[in-house]
């Protein structure tokens, strides 16, 4: 391998080291000697070019020491791998820039030409379409990824022509794009073009949209990925192909158009929207039975509405057969009745998977509400509900923690009796609550799941609980004696992440430790360990 042409370029002064620190990087030698099988001669590696930051030594032939002549060409294109990885964009323009040889070593390795990112800012000169052109060019005919975004969206409306032939020139390789990111007014976005790809040919695994004009119209007809992130709201969705989508991501859409997309994409297996209510009432029934969706198991729904009618709506009409992870956000009142009962009726067709509920945001429901949601989803493993500190009211949790060994009361006892155990598979709680916390009652979820001396308790490995005190001075206090008792034998198998935090303040106590070792000080014998 021929050596640089030092006439022909002066080493800038951040390359020497910066090469060598790549070469000597133990793990990047050693990861590549494990994944490809070459033994590279460490010390060859390490000895140091006999150049230093700004003056270069010479043989006797008048050539430098490079270690480019040392290094085999897999290192190379490793050690450039790395420096793209790391440095800004176009940063391999710098490397063709130090000599012939490291630039006929980028240039010939296409893939390190297949990631591009693309800034609209200003106005595009001939010079900076042509780099763009040969930098597609250099990457063969392999995946692409790309990455389009403008400046905090600061193109003025005349401006944007100036940027259409950018968008042509990578619709050019359409048929390539593996990963295409786009972050620009709708004007730009829809410039977008598939045209050289077939339904069959496209090799799109994810797309991501963010329209600062929010309202756009989807730029494509053939190339439809497997993985969506939308931001903003997309019209006419019943235009859209969606069959190819396993995960898809929308942050503002209405509670119809979301209803409509579910039935054109049946092989989805995780979605998370944000809805919005559009109907003209919140007791709307879209269908005359609700929509069955056959695949998927996570969804992440969040309504923006304040009085519920886009959950509603939403819950009234579908019906989720393998849904395993269910979150929910935003303002929910599960005291009000038809909110509440449409949720249970949906967890009662669709919760023979459910393993995970979560609430998160401004809930507000009484003991018996969240008693009927559990009810209803049997099988849940692993529950959280964590309350906003804006919320205006606490939820009383004392009659939902008493139900957890109420299938253990007689008859003649004055709480109604269950006749099976809520939640008997549970494996872990996470509850963002009050000061008001019921503490007192965090042994009801350790009763036995059957009457007898064989009787098993439920499984939990996780007890997490975060008390929120009203103020920054409010003061601490423990959990009562006999609790701790009770709790302690299961300590062993059990994590106990019990803490109060004071409004405003960042740390929080460790509530359960202190607990213990203040009843310790008191003289007292926790018993367990």
């Amino acid at each position: 391998m021929a050596s640089p042409n030092v006439g022909e370029f002066r080493f800038p002064d951040f390359v020497p080291s910066l090469y060598l620190g790549l070469c000597v990087d133990e793990v990047s030698v050693q990861g590549f000697e494990e994944n490809h099988g070459f033994l590279a001669n460490r010390s060859k590696i390490s000895d140091k070019p006999r150049c230093g930051n700004n003056d270069l030594e010479f043989g006797a032939e008048g050539t430098v020491a490079s270690m480019t002549d040392r290094l085999p060409l897999e290192i190379h294109i490793l050690i450039f791998e790395l420096y793209r990885d790391s440095c800004p964009n176009w940063s391999l323009m710098m490397l063709g820039a130090v000599c012939r040889t490291w630039r006929s070593i980028a240039w010939s390795a296409p893939h390190l030409w297949t990631t591009l990112d693309i800034c609209l800012s200003e106005r595009p000169t001939d010079t900076w379409f042509q780099l763009l052109g040969e930098w597609l060019t250099r990457s063969k005919s392999l995946p692409l990824t790309i990455v389009i975004e403008t400046l905090s969206f600061s193109i003025d409306v005349g401006d944007f022509p100036l940027f259409y032939p950018v968008i042509d020139l990578i619709n050019q390789s359409s048929h390539r794009w593996y990963a295409l990111q786009i972050s620009a007014p709708s004007e730009l976005i829809t410039r977008l073009s598939d045209a050289t790809c077939t339904s069959t040919s496209s090799i799109l695994h994810r797309l991501s949209i963010t329209c600062s004009s929010n309202i756009f119209d989807f730029p494509l007809r053939k190339a439809m990925p497997t993985k969506l992130y939308i931001s903003g709201e997309v019209s006419q969705v019943e235009t859209v192909t969606w069959t190819n989508l396993t995960r898809l991501h929308i942050d503002d859409i209405s509670v119809i158009d979301a209803l409509k997309i579910l039935p054109l994409s049946p092989q989805l297996l995780r979605c998370s929207l944000t809805v919005y209510d559009n109907t003209a009432g919140s007791w709307l029934v879209v269908t005359s039975a609700p929509i069955t969706h056959p695949n998927l198991q996570h969804l992440k729904f969040r309504h923006v509405d304040e009085f519920n009618a886009s959950f509603r709506t939403f819950f009234r009409n579908i019906t989720l057969v393998a849904i395993k992870t269910l979150v929910c956000f935003g303002k929910l009142d599960l005291t009000d009745d038809s909110t509440r009962e449409t949720f249970v009726s949906f967890l009662e067709r669709s919760s023979s998977h459910l393993k995970n509920l979560t609430f998160h945001g401004s809930v507000y429901a009484a003991g018996h509400d969240l008693i009927r949601v559990a009810a209803a989803s049997p099988w849940v493993m692993r529950f959280k509900l964590h309350q906003c500190q804006e919320s205006e009211e606490a939820i009383d949790l004392h009659a939902f923690l008493n139900a957890f060994d109420a299938h253990l009361l007689d008859h003649d006892e004055p709480i109604s009796v269950m006749s099976q155990p809520l939640w008997p598979n549970l494996r872990s709680i996470d509850l963002s609550v009050s000061d008001t916390f019921p503490w007192e009652l965090l042994p009801r979820l350790f009763a036995t799941l059957s009457r007898g001396p064989d009787a098993q308790c439920r499984p939990i490995k996780l007890l997490r609980i975060r008390s929120m005190l009203p103020s920054r001075y409010a003061p601490i206090y423990y959990i009562d004696q006999s609790t701790v008792r009770e709790l302690s034998p299961f300590a062993s198998n059990t994590t106990f992440h019990l803490q109060i935090q004071r409004l405003g303040l960042g740390s929080s106590l460790d509530l359960w430790n202190r607990s213990r070792e203040y009843w310790n000080v008191e003289g007292q014998t926790n018993e367990g360990p």
